[in-house]
């Protein structure tokens, strides 16, 4: 089955000038969150190649403001695990989803070489996607699961999240929503598996969430 992401442009380019007044800044979010694109892995891939100049302008800044506007406005979001309607807040998510596909986001954090990480997670047969995020702190890592309710989503974010502590790996952030996009990553080297297999939660697992 392809797999489809839901990518939603960048707010603002590098060189745009922001209204110091957050409420003045609402018609760039609204454009930004109304126009979601829908992407092939593979479209995906390239989208996210194209931003390498940000992800290394990022990755080298040592201002923190600097920092957060790019992540913030200058690089575009993607939601890997549903298709959305948009991105604005809706009172009940199911309201703005239009299909989940069962993969897990977990960002771990980098603290060894970026390539013996990636060489550590492809062990993992439903690991499908690894990359460096966008500021390069992490590793963004998605998995796959056999999990096509999204009520159940959460339940397979904490049962991979503990999984991948007990290998060693510290976790940087977790999204227990199938509904949140999060800043796009890339890196050359990323890995990617064709042949991967879907992590089925069991009573196992269940019994290691408190």
């Amino acid at each position: 089955m392809e797999k489809l992401f839901c990518v939603f442009p960048a707010i603002c380019e590098a060189d745009t000038t922001l209204p110091e007044d957050i409420n003045d800044r609402a018609p760039l979010y609204e454009k930004h969150l109304g126009q979601p694109i829908i992407m092939t892995f593979d479209e995906f891939q390239e989208f996210s190649e194209s931003h390498y100049p940000i992800f290394e302008k990022l990755r080298q800044c040592k201002d923190l403001d600097t920092r957060l506007r790019i992540m913030k406005y200058e690089l575009p979001k993607v939601c890997y695990s549903s298709i959305l309607w948009n991105q604005a807040f809706c009172s009940n998510e199911s309201e703005n989803l239009r299909s989940y596909n069962g993969i897990v986001t977990l960002e771990v954090i980098k603290d060894q070489a970026l390539e013996y990480m990636i060489f550590r997670l492809s062990s993992f047969e439903f690991v499908l996607y690894a990359s460096e995020s966008a500021d390069g702190k992490g590793v963004i890592v998605l998995s796959q699961t056999d999990c096509y309710l999204p009520s159940m989503h959460s339940e397979h974010v904490a049962a991979l999240t503990v999984i991948f502590q007990n290998a060693g790996f510290s976790i940087r952030s977790s999204e227990p929503s199938c509904t949140t996009a999060m800043t796009i990553c890339y890196s050359k080297g990323a890995y990617i598996n064709n042949a991967y297999s879907s992590f089925t939660l069991n009573p196992e697992h269940s019994n290691t969430i408190d």
